[in-house]
């Protein structure tokens, strides 16, 4: 009797072991916390600049890649006709003349030129020198492989010379080339009459493939360049840079 007694009102008796402790609250989740703050801490001082860097060079990086402007824009132009209309128009024209100088050997003038200040190129850390790029847009080797073209112009004597940069694109992971750019050398032509260049455009048939209209005097062609598995740029049809086998023409 005693014993079902005791039973019984062992039943009845309740431990209290109090709340439990939110885990919030817990030593563990606390020292957790704290080393994912100094963790976070430690990577954004050791590798945020370098992120942040990266993240500006692809933003800057896919304005140049996808640079365009008309077909009929002015972008390089030795005719005098063309500078006072430029120049007023203060829509990113700058004037320059031949890299060796105002004149030639023999005393004469060497011939002026205004030329299309690009931004996206100025922005750009491998860019930011003058004369900006006639082409300037990203383009795909035979075998695929993406490159981001400039094609740059200068004077020399009544010569137009060619110079044609590309660079492999850089990645969120990828640096690409941009230090190390392929450069290819594309000649030139010579010129008697005033030369007009006009934007370069990406051919919409062939990713390889960029053109290039120029005018002198009362003829025009437009030029072929093709971007190569190497990385080099080939112009086509070399002859078309002789002014005087291009034909007749009325382009603006």
């Amino acid at each position: 009797m005693i014993a079902g007694n005791m039973a019984k009102a062992g039943t009845d008796v309740q431990l209290d072991y109090g709340k439990a402790i939110p885990w919030k609250q817990r030593p563990f989740t606390k020292a957790v916390v704290l080393g994912v703050i100094v963790l976070a801490v430690f990577v954004g001082w050791r590798w945020g600049p370098a992120v942040r860097d990266r993240i500006n060079l692809l933003y800057l990086q896919q304005h140049c890649k996808t640079y365009q402007l008309p077909a009929d824009h002015i972008m390089f132009t030795t005719d005098p006709a063309d500078y006072d209309r430029l120049l007023k128009a203060n829509d990113g024209y700058f004037a320059a003349s031949s890299i060796f100088g105002d004149t030639r050997p023999d005393g004469s003038a060497m011939p002026a030129y205004v030329w299309y200040d690009c931004l996206a190129w100025r922005n750009f850390p491998t860019g930011g020198w003058g004369p900006g790029p006639v082409f300037l847009h990203s383009r795909r080797t035979p075998s695929g492989e993406e490159r981001l073209i400039a094609l740059e112009l200068g004077i020399l004597e009544d010569r137009v010379t060619i110079f044609c940069r590309n660079f492999k694109p850089a990645s969120l992971f990828n640096a690409g080339d941009l230090s190390r750019s392929a450069s290819t050398d594309g000649g030139g032509f010579g010129f008697r009459s005033p030369v007009r260049i006009y934007a370069g455009q990406p051919d919409p048939n062939d990713e390889s493939v960029f053109t290039m209209r120029v005018k002198s005097g009362a003829r025009g062609t437009t030029v072929r360049a093709r971007v190569r598995d190497d990385g080099t740029i080939t112009i086509e049809s070399p002859d078309e840079l002789d002014p005087t086998k291009w034909p007749e023409r009325k382009s603006p």
